[in-house]
C-alpha cells in the first residue's frame, strides 16, 4: 500500500534537454490529472541485493536494491517491478570500542534505476523506513543505530529498590546495574563487585551496537525525483475470482478469529490454493518460515531476544481459533528485532477442483506491550490489515512462488471497524501456490569486528557512558519535559 497524496514532487535531475518522450508523458499525465502541489512523495517498495553495515560499508560503497512491487499512481505503472535502485553509502559510523560514538550509523544516496528494458535514467529517492529493523530511520533518511547500553535489561534496575535520594547522584558501584543493590544490602567488597558484574554479564545478553543489514532487506524509499513512464502504460486491473469458487467459499467463510475467547482483530483476509507441500515452498523461498511450537523454552528465547534486542525469526505466536480450530500452518518473516515481525495463520478449509484451499490471517507486529490480564508480554499489530494482506501477495508473487493475485469481497465485520481495532476495506486477496525453489545467496554478511575481550571492554564503556548520562533523575526529568513539549507542540 502506497501513501500517494493529491500532490506528486517532481524535483528535476536532468536537464530539459535529457528529457525522452517517456518523461514528457508523464508530466502530461501528471498534470492533466490535476497534481501540482507537494505534500507527500510516494513510497516504493525495494530489497536490497547486497550487504550494508556499519563498520565494513565505508563511504563510496555502491549496493544495489531491486524493485519488489510497481509504483504505481492513477492507474498508470511509474516503476515497474524488477527495476533496479543503483546507490552509495554516503556516511559510515561504527561503535568500535564505544569511546567516540554510542550509536553506529549509515547515510545512503540513490543516484541511477535501471528499467527491465535496460534503460538507465537519473534517480532521486530518500530512505523511508526499514522493515521490521530495530534501527531508526530519521526523518532525513539517515540510519540510526539503537543504544544498546540503554536496553531492556536495565528495567530490572527498578525492580530491586524503592526511589531514594541516591538517585540524585553516581557513584561507580552503580556500574554494576540490579546487582548494586546486593552489594549495598550484604556489604560485599571489591571481588564481591567483580564477581557480581562478572555474572550478570553472563546472564544479560548484550546488544550488538553495529548495524548489519542482510541481502533480503526489506526498505521502503520516499521518490522524490521525476521518473520514466513504464513501456506498458496502464496497470492492470487485479481479476476477480470465478462465480463457482465464490459460492463454495462462501459458507466456509465468516472472517471471525478468537483469542482467549474474545474476538480477535487477525481477520481472514487472504485465500491460498495448493498442495502443504507447494505453500510451504512459496513461503520459504520467499523468505517467510515457520514459527516455533509454544514451549517454556521458546519463551525463554523470546525473552533472550527481547532483552538483547536480537531476531528470534521463528518465535511462536500466540493461540488463536478459527471455528474452534487452531491454525494448521503458521509462517513468520523478520529481520533484526522480535519486536516486529510479518506473521500469518492458515486454516485448511477443504478442496476445491483438486486444489486444497487455505484460509488465513496475516498481520503485522509492530511492537511490545505488557497486557495487563494475562500479566504477560504481547506484541501490538498494525490496524491497516490491507497493507499485510498485500505483502504477503507481494513477497510470493515476486519470488515466482504464485500466480498473479485475484481479489475477492469478504465479510465485513463491523463490530471491529466501530471499535477502532482494524481498517480494512473487507475484501481478500486469493493466490495459487506454485512450487519454486530458493536460489543461492551469493553475498554474505561479514564477521562481527573484534573478539570477546573487545567487546566485553566496548560493554563497559557503552555502560559507564550511558548510566553517567542517562541513567538519573535530572535526565528523566528533561526527557518528561521535551515529550510534553512536543506532545502540546503536535496537538497544536
Amino acid at each position: 500500500m502506497y501513501l500517494l497524496s493529491d500532490s506528486v514532487e517532481i524535483v528535476p535531475s536532468v536537464g530539459v534537454e535529457a528529457m525522452n518522450w517517456k518523461i514528457v508523458s508523464l508530466l502530461m499525465a501528471v498534470c492533466s490529472a490535476g497534481y501540482s502541489a507537494i505534500n507527500v512523495q510516494p513510497l516504493l517498495e525495494v530489497r536490497l541485493q547486497n550487504h550494508l553495515t556499519s563498520y565494513a560499508s565505508p563511504a563510496g560503497t555502491v549496493f544495489r536494491c531491486i524493485v519488489i512491487r510497481s509504483l504505481e499512481m492513477d492507474g498508470r505503472v511509474l516503476i515497474p517491478k524488477d527495476s533496479v535502485i543503483s546507490g552509495t553509502v554516503i556516511k559510515a559510523r561504527r561503535v568500535g570500542l564505544g569511546l567516540i560514538h554510542e550509536r553506529a550509523g549509515l547515510q545512503l544516496s540513490f543516484n541511477e534505476i535501471e528499467m527491465p528494458d535496460g534503460e538507465r535514467y537519473p534517480f532521486q529517492a530518500r530512505l523511508a523506513s526499514i522493515d521490521n529493523s530495530r534501527e531508526h530511520v530519521t526523518t532525513k533518511g539517515a540510519i540510526q543505530g539503537v543504544l544498546a547500553a540503554n536496553n531492556p535489561g536495565n528495567l530490572l534496575n527498578g525492580f530491586w529498590f524503592k526511589p531514594t535520594s541516591s538517585l540524585f547522584y553516581r557513584t561507580a558501584i552503580g556500574l554494576t546495574g540490579a546487582t548494586n543493590q546486593v552489594w549495598a544490602k550484604y556489604s560485599m567488597g571489591p571481588i564481591g563487585i567483580g564477581a557480581l558484574f562478572a555474572v550478570r554479564c553472563a546472564i544479560l545478553p548484550f546488544p550488538e551496537p553495529e548495524i548489519r543489514l542482510p541481502p533480503g532487506t526489506d526498505m521502503k524509499l520516499r521518490v522524490n525525483s521525476r521518473f520514466p513512464l513504464a513501456e506498458e502504460g496502464l496497470s492492470s486491473p487485479t481479476p476477480e475470482v470465478s462465480d463457482g469458487f465464490s459460492r463454495w467459499l462462501g459458507p466456509k467463510l465468516d472472517k471471525i478469529s478468537y483469542h482467549n475467547g474474545q474476538t480477535a482483530p487477525d481477520l481472514i483476509n487472504i485465500v491460498i490454493l495448493g498442495s502443504p507441500q507447494a505453500v510451504d515452498e512459496a513461503f520459504a523461498t520467499s523468505g517467510w518460515l515457520k514459527a516455533d511450537p509454544r514451549s517454556l523454552w521458546h519463551s525463554s528465547r523470546v525473552y533472550e531476544a527481547f532483552s538483547s534486542r536480537e531476531d528470534y525469526a521463528t518465535a511462536p505466536v500466540s493461540r488463536l481459533y478459527y471455528r474452534g480450530r487452531e491454525p494448521d500452518l503458521i509462517f513468520e518473516k523478520s529481520l533484526d528485532t522480535v519486536t516486529q515481525r510479518h506473521h500469518i495463520r492458515l486454516w485448511q478449509a477443504g478442496t476445491f477442483e483438486g486444489q486444497e484451499v487455505w484460509l488465513g490471517a496475516a498481520t503485522h507486529d509492530t511492537g511490545i506491550k505488557f497486557q495487563v490480564t494475562t500479566i504477560a508480554f504481547t506484541h501490538k499489530i498494525d490496524k491497516d490489515i490491507d497493507i499485510e494482506r498485500e505483502k504477503v501477495s507481494t513477497d510470493l508473487t515476486f519470488a515466482g512462488c504464485a500466480d498473479t493475485r485475484r481479489s475477492l469481497d469478504g465479510v465485513a465485520v463491523s463490530g471491529l471497524y466501530q471499535s477502532g481495532r482494524v481498517s480494512t476495506d473487507g475484501r481478500l486477496t486469493v493466490l495459487t501456490a506454485e512450487s519454486c525453489s530458493l536460489d543461492a545467496q551469493a553475498d554474505s554478511l561479514p564477521n562481527l569486528p573484534g573478539n570477546k575481550v573487545s567487546r566485553l571492554a566496548r560493554r563497559v564503556i557503552l555502560e559507564a557512558r550511558n548510566y553517567l548520562l542517562r541513567d538519573n533523575t535530572y535526565y528523566w526529568a528533561y526527557k518528561m519535559i521535551r515529550n510534553r513539549s512536543l506532545s502540546k507542540t503536535m496537538a497544536e
